[in-house]
């Protein structure tokens, strides 16, 4: 029988490449990036790196407007 897989955007494969940068993270920036420790300071950098890349690809004005969050609930929320 074939599966037909209708959650496709909640629970759609990952890239390899992803994978390995998101374990990447996941083992060397543990921190909270709100921490005022040095492990916390770390993770503060990776992430605002990280939105400064992911506003070049979108093309938004300044990267504070790139807001990550944990999942589609959250997201939507924020939206609305």
């Amino acid at each position: 029988m074939r599966t037909v897989n209708l959650d496709h955007l909640s629970a759609n494969p990952i890239l390899p490449e992803v994978q390995e940068a998101m374990i990447d993270a996941v083992r060397g920036n543990y921190g909270n990036p709100s921490s005022q420790h040095s492990i916390g300071e770390k993770a503060s950098e990776v992430l605002e790196r990280s939105r400064e890349s992911v506003a070049r690809l979108i093309t938004a004005a300044v990267p504070r407007e790139v807001v990550f969050t944990s999942g589609g609930t959250e997201s939507v929320n924020h939206a609305v």
